[in-house]
């Protein structure tokens, strides 16, 4: 049964293989453990989504995804690569986010509303009033 599954489907892998291969190889060049400069990170990247673009139609169906993929980073690249020169710059902003997540929550808890109130919100964690 499994290899027959298999078989069915076999044509279905190679765009999902090559698909995959792009992306991890995206997420390895913006890992960046060498440590390079923001120069070579975002020469590294160009070279790859230019490699998308030529070699698209191995992705077969997944090609309008990988295009996609493409556009998105187009458009965050004039800020992709500051965190590789500027030192203590995260590369996310995974912590503000939280900050404003968990003082969504308390807000709602103490005030009973199920919506969060952002004229009052974001005053108090601009100012400071925020715990975290």
């Amino acid at each position: 049964m499994l290899s027959g599954g298999l078989s069915a489907t076999a044509a279905l892998w190679e765009p999902v293989e090559a698909a995959y291969d792009w992306v991890f190889r995206a997420a390895a060049i913006l890992a960046n453990v060498t440590g390079a400069a923001g120069a070579t990170v975002k020469a590294q990247y160009r070279g790859l989504l230019g490699a998308m673009a030529r070699h698209a139609g191995r992705a077969g169906s997944l090609s309008g995804a990988l295009g996609r993929f493409r556009k998105v980073t187009r458009s965050y690249w004039s800020g992709l690569f500051h965190c590789y020169d500027v030192a203590d710059l995260p590369r996310t902003n995974n912590d503000l986010e939280q900050l404003f997540g968990a003082h969504r929550y308390h807000e709602r808890r103490s005030s009973g509303r199920k919506v969060y109130s952002t004229r009052a919100g974001l005053a108090q964690i601009v100012v400071g009033g925020a715990s975290g």
